[in-house]
């Protein structure tokens, strides 16, 4: 048997057993992985907290023929405040379902990780609105996995957008009114904007970024589509975010 210890946030958790469960943990380190939590579903049971999606810790593991088993866990954040508001709740579970959805096993994915924490803390702690922080993370983990939006430029010709702009949904770049295709969705002006300017606008200035819940809306819904497009995946949390 092998004792492990590494930093890691708790992605999901499910019954296992008449007293377990398994959690989910995605860690800098050792990637997403899957652990056994053993009598944590008793009364008064030391480890719950670490049952409990948004934990972040320091989790000690026992590692036997490839299956881990908590021994223990020391709490850094709880992200508490998200579970208390249900809009906050609805984003940060599509957080972590986005993490889930594209994180192979054991995939080492330090950047990700970051832009989890970062995510997380400024739903919990800042006065920013929800749908802005959880584009953001959208827009952030694109370019951390390479797949980096240009909302100035045409990813076709290169000109600059004039009047109008159009998602290709054959591979999700932003294309001008020329370089357009028949399998190409118009997006609007006020939407264009808002993607631009929360792409350009750092997390501790996010919370003067003033857009009209309607265009939020839209553009959440586009970012979901995006999403969908680039990792197959169609994301279930934000339905009543987003739809």
């Amino acid at each position: 048997m092998d004792n492990i210890k590494c930093n890691a946030i708790v992605l999901s958790s499910k019954d296992y057993k008449e007293k377990d469960k398994i959690i989910t943990l995605f860690s800098p380190d050792r990637g997403k992985f899957n652990a056994v939590l053993k009598s944590v579903k008793i009364a008064n049971a030391k480890l719950k907290f670490a049952a409990q999606p948004f934990c972040f810790g320091e989790f000690m593991l026992v590692e036997h023929c490839g299956m881990y088993t908590v021994s223990g866990c020391t709490l850094v954040e709880s992200f508490y405040e998200i579970t208390t508001d249900l809009n906050k709740y609805y984003v940060g579970g599509a957080i972590l379902e986005a993490t889930s959805a594209i994180v192979l096993p054991e995939q080492i994915e330090s950047g990700l990780f970051i832009e989890i924490l970062k995510a997380l803390k400024n739903l919990a702690y800042s006065n920013i609105n929800e749908r802005i922080i959880l584009i953001k993370f959208f827009l952030n983990i694109f370019s951390a996995l390479g797949y980096k939006f240009s909302f100035t430029k045409c990813a076709s010709c290169g000109c600059n957008f004039t009047v109008k702009r159009f998602l290709n949904l054959n591979n999700g770049e932003i294309c001008c009114g020329q370089c357009h295709t028949y399998d190409s969705i118009e997006i609007s002006p006020e939407v264009h904007s808002c993607f631009r300017i929360i792409n350009s606008t750092e997390y501790d200035r996010l919370d003067s970024v003033k857009i009209n819940i309607d265009v939020l809306t839209l553009t959440l819904k586009l970012a979901k589509l995006l999403f969908s497009l680039k990792f197959n995946y169609d994301l279930h949390t934000i339905k009543l975010l987003a739809d």
